[in-house]
């Protein structure tokens, strides 16, 4: 069993845009509150900053393009297109087909660039090119690879290389696809369960009742996932927007939560697992961002204590594997990838190793 030398925190962030909710009408819906992703993005590098706080973003590959046209009619020709039940439609039929200038909430190249930027630095992960969801049957594996070969070779011409992925609706599937295009991490769907069997509605009051209360969260240990290399991180907590059911959620409740599983994270020497998107920020901005300036204050207290470890998913999962090798008696070759560690502390870099990643996309392709 791979142990921890210590608890650590980790944050991931589903950085979407309007690709995330599209097919259930949500680039409508939340117009408005997409309007503010920006803002909100810097906000939050603001405060990762103060803290010196790393964070995982899984961005939407379409994310990477700031415009982009049809060719010979047909839009993303290179894509091919999932068919889930509940959109009838194109899976690109909502696709402007125009430019970062024009509509905001599609497009998000200054978005990437600003989190490369940033300091302290981030990990760019992926959220996949259109946010199509892996375990429905309507992604086929064609669909499948389409999509994250996409995503590879526009993070390659942003000088990026993907290691670590974070499913559309957090449902995983296709995992040997991942492992081919050089991805050895995703965020799981956590250990969190309602232990009654109810329906799925029951259940959803049932999850915002143990949000209201703060109950602790559970803490998680990184696992392999497939015979393909690949390690799960589970997810610990959803901080939650202050929207429609949710805003019954008194203020503090959400710092308080998180800091319940950070201590239990350094208590049983596990990983507390955050994660959010930015439009959860949307709704009283101001309250719900002192609630993260809380949480990551908490978290760096304990770090500069020598109590917890704030770590990246590829950071982690870099861990996982030099304890694996070092526990089984595998060589560092045999462990999937090269694993070097950091001059300091217990932070670990994963460098390429052999896989099938495309070449960069030419000026053309991109579109």
């Amino acid at each position: 069993m791979i142990m921890l030398d210590k608890g650590t925190f980790i944050i991931s962030i589903d950085t979407e845009l309007a690709w995330g909710t599209f097919d259930h009408g949500g680039h409508k819906k939340y117009k408005e509150a997409y309007e503010k992703y920006r803002f909100i993005i810097s906000q939050v590098l603001k405060l990762f900053e103060k803290y010196d706080i790393p964070a995982t973003w899984a961005i939407v590959g379409h994310l990477f393009l700031d415009s982009c046209h049809r060719e010979d009619g047909v839009i993303h020709p290179d894509i091919v297109r999932p068919r889930h039940q509940w959109f009838g439609a194109d899976w690109f039929s909502l696709d402007p087909v125009t430019d970062i200038s024009s509509d905001q909430i599609w497009y998000g190249s200054d978005i990437v660039k600003m989190i490369k930027e940033a300091y302290p630095k981030q990990e760019i992960a992926s959220h996949s090119f259109c946010h199509p969801v892996f375990s429905d049957k309507g992604c086929s594996k064609e669909t499948a690879e389409s999509d994250i070969a996409k995503c590879v070779r526009l993070a390659l011409n942003e000088g990026i290389e993907l290691r670590s992925f974070i499913f559309p609706r957090n449902l995983p599937g296709h995992l040997d696809i991942l492992s081919k295009y050089g991805f050895k991490v995703f965020r799981g769907q956590g250990d969190r369960y309602c232990p009654l069997k109810l329906p799925q509605v029951i259940k959803k009051m049932y999850f915002l009742l143990d949000d209201m209360v703060a109950t602790t969260p559970p803490t998680v240990l990184p696992k392999a996932a497939s015979n393909n290399g690949l390690i799960e991180v589970p997810a610990s907590m959803l901080f939650r927007f202050a929207y429609g059911k949710s805003r019954i959620i008194a203020e503090g409740m959400r710092f308080r939560k998180a800091k319940k599983g950070i201590d239990a994270a350094i208590k049983r020497r596990r990983i507390f697992h955050l994660w959010f998107h930015p439009i959860s920020f949307a709704w009283k901005m101001n309250l719900m961002l002192a609630e993260l300036d809380a949480i990551l204050q908490y978290a760096s207290e304990k770090k500069k204590d020598g109590l917890l470890e704030i770590a990246t998913l590829k950071e982690d999962a870099g861990c996982f594997m030099m304890q694996g090798a070092r526990t089984t008696n595998l060589t560092l070759r045999q462990s999937v990838c090269i694993i070097t560690e950091a001059q300091y502390s217990k932070k670990i870099t994963l460098m390429a190793c052999p896989s099938t990643i495309p070449a960069p996309l030419s000026s053309a392709e991109r579109r």
